[in-house]
């Protein structure tokens, strides 16, 4: 997997190449904006299948760059860089289409998780048939599942769960782990968010008439299934 860093902090850059280096993960990156634009309009670049971003760099273009990167690399797949910590600064990055978000200073262990994490999405999401996922489809294109050509209208953690729980049928995962893979936190989230977000995507998919359902056990976790005949 080649990961394209985009980072206007040369001292990050750097601690950041060292670290890709010494996992000998392959990468390139820019500091500069304006001559990775250069690149990036003259197609000098080739297909990355991800792209770390920070908030500096997205911030210093008056155009949207997730969305240049997405039309113009449709499959790359785009973690964001918050340079301040809290939500807020999370989600504006989350709001400009990136699919996963960490906040600086980052702890590079995380980092690695989440691009295994990002990788797995890679799939596309033609590649699910109805064989393998049942009639429930993952749209990565509109961030939405579709029932029976119907769209379940999902908002943004609802999707994330569907995405998880559709591309790894019947694994398991624990609480934890989907409030630090969706929610980007494993400390207790307020009125049992994953639980009532979970229970509105199966009440989704149950009006839709999915042929899945999510399953759960007490103190084990939570997974994707066909339903009993």
């Amino acid at each position: 997997m080649h990961t394209l860093l985009l980072e206007k902090d040369i001292v990050f850059l750097k601690i950041v190449e060292s670290f890709f280096s010494a996992e000998n993960l392959t990468f390139s990156s820019y500091s500069d904006p304006i001559i990775f634009l250069d690149e990036f309009s003259n197609q000098n670049i080739n297909d990355p299948d991800l792209v770390i971003i920070s908030q500096n760099f997205l911030m210093s273009q008056k155009k949207n760059l997730c969305v240049q990167i997405k039309t113009k690399w449709p499959s790359t797949k785009i973690i964001g860089l918050a340079d301040l910590p809290g939500a807020k600064h999370r989600i504006a990055l989350l709001e400009k289409g990136m699919d996963d978000c960490l906040t600086k200073p980052i702890d590079f262990s995380e980092l690695l998780l989440r691009l295994r994490i990002v990788s797995l999405r890679k799939v596309n999401s033609t590649e699910y048939s109805e064989d393998s996922t049942g009639n429930l489809i993952l749209d990565e294109n509109i961030k939405d599942c579709i029932v029976l050509n119907q769209r379940l209208k999902l908002n943004h953690h609802e999707y994330l769960l569907a995405e998880i729980f559709v591309k790894h049928p019947k694994k398991v995962f624990s609480r934890f782990t989907l409030m630090d893979l969706v929610w980007n936190t494993n400390m207790e989230l307020e009125s049992n968010s994953v639980e009532s977000t979970i229970s509105s995507l199966r009440k989704k998919m149950k009006l839709a008439g999915a042929t899945h359902e999510i399953k759960s056990r007490r103190k084990i976790g939570y997974w994707l299934d066909i339903k009993s005949i």
